[in-house]
């Protein structure tokens, strides 16, 4: 089942490389700001007006888990939780909202080296709550389209 041409892959223009970018969704404030946090992750979202696109930035810091190994394990579970999400389909999920740009941050300390069943209950853990936080975002763009729609 395609999934709006990101079945496969985390497209290059839909990452948030540099970091004024990353700075400029980090420091929001006001009205399309949207910020959640779960038990690992912390998301926030800049929700604007204009051009149909989707970009994410995922950022795993060596205070939380020193080993890039472990980064790049928390990132590639990000990765997948977000192309699994309705977010990166804007056609699939029609909003007023339709310029979305997000950061998704590692909050906690990962206890790593984990092994064996240990890390794929971590695994687990960690994309259920990744899953949760976007989940609860596209129910947080539905309120908001809706208030855009009333108004």
């Amino acid at each position: 089942m395609a999934l709006g041409g990101w079945a496969n892959s985390f497209p290059q223009k839909a990452k948030i490389k540099k970091s004024q970018d990353f700075l400029t969704v980090l420091k929001a404030r006001g009205k399309g700001v949207v910020r959640l946090s779960g038990q690992w992750f912390e998301l926030k979202a800049v929700l604007t007006q204009g051009k149909v696109s989707s970009r994410f930035g995922l950022t795993v810091g060596k205070h939380f888990s020193k080993r890039s190994v472990d980064r790049n394990l928390v990132k590639r579970i990000l990765r997948e939780a977000i192309r699994h999400s309705v977010l990166t389909h804007p056609a699939e999920s029609p909003s007023a909202l339709q310029s979305r740009t997000f950061v998704l941050r590692l909050k906690k300390k990962v206890p790593m080296p984990a092994e064996g069943a240990r890390l794929n209950s971590l695994k687990k853990e960690l994309s259920e709550d990744a899953n949760r936080l976007l989940s609860q975002l596209e129910a947080r763009i539905q309120v908001l389209d809706q208030g855009k729609k009333d108004d």
